[in-house]
C-alpha cells in the first residue's frame, strides 16, 4: 500500500531516501527489479511495483497532508515540532492521511528525552505499554535493563570505568559480563507494565489485553555491539562532566532511557495551607471583580471562578468555585450550559478567557465553525478566546482576527487574548507556595476545595531542557487543567488591572447587626458569606 515516511527535516528525509533507502534498493534484487527507474524515481518519491513511498517533514504541513497512504512510518519523533504551521502535531496530520483505507498502520519511532515532556513516552503510555526484559543468567529472573545496575569504582576516569565496570542482576546481585549479556539478549521478552502513582514503571499483573495501540519499550542494553564497558565509559564521560545536556544525550540515545528532572513546585499539601473559613460556592467580603479561566476538551469544559481584591494586599484573590461541564465540545449543548454559569453569578463575571488551542472538530468531529470562536462572539463583552505561549514580550496582548460564522468570513470578528502562560504560571506558584509566617495569605482557598484540584494546580514544573531552555512539564502524567483554567483566571485579572484595586471598607459598625446581603437570583448557585 502506499506508504509515508515522516522525519525531522527535510535535509534528513532527503538524506534518508538518496543514502540508505536508495541503496537498499540496489542491493535487493527483488525490490531493485520492481524499483521504476528514471524521472520516476525523484528525491522524494520511490515506485515499487506501481505503489509510492513517500519522503516527508515534520516541518511541512503541505508535505504531511498532500497524498492519502496506508501505511505512516514516523521515525524521531521527539526531535518534531509540537505544532506544524499552526495546523496540528506531526503524529495527527500524518494519521489523518490513512482514512481512505480500511486497515490502516501507524509506526511511530524516537528515542525518548524529559521525562513526562517526551512525546513518544505520551504515546508509549496510551497503548499497551509493553517493556523489554532480559534474564538473569544465574537466577533466571527477568528484569528491565538500566543503567542503575552498571558500577564502576567512585571516582573513576572513563578508561578505569571501562575497564572495571560490573553489571549486577536487580534480583540476586550477581555479576553479569559481555558473554553472559551475548547469550541473554535472545532470550529476551516483552512484559506489560503500568505506572505506578509515583509515575514509576512497575510489572503489570494483568494480562495482555486486545490493544489496537501496541507501545513498546527496548533498551539500548539490548543492542549486541554495544558492550558493558563501552556503555560505562559513555556514562563516566558524560557525568564528569557535570553538564545536564551531556548527560541526558548519553542516557537518550546510548541506553534508551528519559532524562528525569525536577524543577521547584508547591507541594499539593502546601496548597492546602491557604484553605480559608468560606466555603466553595461563597463570594468572601472584599471580593471586587471576578474573573473565570475555560480549559477546552474534547468531551468537556473544566472552568475556575476567581474572585479578586486588596483587603489584605494587592492582588489578592478567592477561589469562588471550579468545577467540569461534560459534553461534547462540537456540540451546542456544553456551551449552552458554560454561558448560563457565566451568567448566574451574583457579581457579574467581569471576564473569561476561553483557551482556544484546542479545536473541537478538527480531527474526528467536524464542524464548520470554531466552537469557542463563535461562543466568545455570542458572550460579548463577557468572554473572550485565548492562546498561551511559552514566552512572549508582554505579558498579555490582544488583537483582533478573522472569525468564520455560517461559512462566512467576518473581518476582525473576535478580539483574541494571547497569554504569556510561562508568565502567570510563575506568578501563580509564587502565591500558591506557602510564604513566611508574617506574610498576610493573598492567594484563598474554600475549607471544601476538592483534593483533585489542589494535585492539577501544581501538576507542572519549570525545568531545564539539555538546550538551556527552560520549558514547564507536567509532573508524573498528571493532569494539569485546572492550572490552566487558573492561569488564564489570573492573565484575565492581569488585563482587568486588579492590582490597582484599594481595599474595601466594612459598613458594619462594632456591636451592630450584621447587613444581609441582597437576595440571591433564582437561578444562581453562588451564594455570599454574611459579614
Amino acid at each position: 500500500m502506499p506508504t509515508l515516511f515522516v522525519l525531522p527535516t527535510q535535509k534528513l528525509a532527503g538524506s534518508m531516501s538518496a543514502d540508505r533507502v536508495s541503496r537498499l534498493l540496489r542491493e535487493c534484487d527483488a525490490l531493485d527489479e520492481i524499483h521504476a527507474k528514471g524521472k520516476a524515481d525523484s528525491k522524494f518519491e520511490k515506485w515499487l511495483g506501481g505503489v509510492p513511498l513517500r519522503f516527508a517533514w515534520a516541518g511541512s504541513a503541505t508535505e504531511l497532508a498532500a497524498h492519502p497512504c496506508g501505511l505512516v512510518l514516523i521515525d524521531e519523533l521527539d526531535r518534531m515540532g509540537r505544532d506544524v504551521s499552526g495546523e496540528g502535531d506531526p503524529v495527527t496530520l500524518a494519521k489523518a492521511r490513512t482514512k481512505n483505507y480500511p486497515a490502516p498502520l501507524v509506526v511511530v519511532t524516537s528515542s525518548p528525552t524529559i521525562e513526562d515532556a517526551s512525546p513518544i513516552q505520551q504515546l508509549f503510555d496510551q497503548g499497551s505499554m509493553e517493556i523489554w526484559e532480559w534474564p538473569c543468567p544465574h537466577c533466571e529472573e527477568y528484569h528491565r535493563p538500566l543503567t542503575m545496575y552498571l558500577h564502576w569504582p567512585e571516582g573513576s576516569t572513563p578508561d578505569r570505568a571501562e575497564l572495571e565496570a560490573l553489571y549486577h542482576c536487580p534480583h540476586c546481585g550477581a555479576v553479569i559480563d559481555d558473554v553472559q549479556k551475548g547469550e541473554m539478549i535472545p532470550r529476551g521478552r516483552f512484559r506489560v507494565y503500568r505506572r505506578d502513582p509515583d509515575g514509576d514503571y512497575v510489572p503489570d499483573t494483568m494480562e495482555l489485553a486486545d490493544y489496537r495501540h501496541r507501545s513498546f519499550w527496548v533498551s539500548g542494553f539490548a543492542s549486541p555491539w554495544v558492550t558493558f564497558r563501552e556503555l560505562a565509559r559513555e556514562l563516566c564521560a558524560a557525568y564528569r562532566t557535570r553538564e545536564p545536556e551531556t548527560i541526558q544525550a548519553c542516557l537518550n540515545t546510548y541506553s534508551g532511557e528519559l532524562w528525569r528532572v525536577r524543577g521547584d513546585a508547591p507541594d499539593w499539601q502546601e496548597v492546602s495551607q491557604h484553605r480559608g473559613d468560606y466555603n466553595l460556592g461563597e463570594i468572601p467580603f472584599g471580593v471586587q471583580r471576578v474573573t473565570v479561566g475555560a480549559d477546552v476538551q474534547q468531551d468537556r469544559i473544566y472552568y475556575v471562578v476567581r474572585g479578586w481584591g486588596a483587603q489584605n494586599g494587592p492582588n489578592e484573590s478567592w477561589l469562588i468555585d471550579h468545577g467540569e461541564v461534560l459534553g461534547r465540545t462540537d456540540l451546542d449543548d456544553v456551551w449552552v450550559s458554560f454561558g448560563q454559569i457565566l451568567r448566574r453569578h451574583e457579581l457579574r463575571v467581569n471576564r473569561a478567557l476561553i483557551d482556544s488551542g484546542y479545536k473541537p472538530g478538527s480531527d474526528f468531529f467536524k464542524r464548520p465553525d470554531h466552537a469557542v470562536y463563535t461562543f466568545c462572539r455570542r458572550m460579548q463583552p463577557i468572554a473572550f478566546p485565548s492562546k498561551g505561549y511559552e514566552s512572549r514580550e508582554k505579558p498579555v496582548d490582544t488583537g483582533l482576527i478573522d472569525v468564520s460564522a455560517g461559512g462566512v468570513t467576518i473581518k476582525n470578528g473576535v478580539l483574541l487574548f494571547r497569554i504569556d502562560t510561562g508568565y502567570f504560571k510563575s506568578w501563580l506558584y509564587s502565591r500558591a507556595s506557602q510564604g513566611a509566617e508574617d506574610e498576610p495569605d493573598l492567594w484563598h482557598l474554600p475549607r471544601d476545595v476538592t483534593e483533585d484540584y489542589m494535585r492539577q494546580v501544581v501538576a507542572e514544573e519549570l525545568v531545564r531542557k539539555a538546550s538551556g531552555h527552560m520549558v514547564w512539564i507536567a509532573r508524573r502524567s498528571r493532569p494539569n487543567h485546572y492550572l490552566d483554567c487558573e492561569t488564564l483566571a489570573t492573565a484575565a485579572a492581569h488585563s482587568l488591572n486588579t492590582y490597582t484595586l484599594g481595599p474595601l471598607k466594612k459598613v458594619e459598625s462594632a456591636g451592630a447587626a450584621p447587613i444581609k446581603p441582597a437576595p440571591r437570583r433564582p437561578s444562581g448557585r453562588f451564594t455570599r458569606r454574611q459579614l
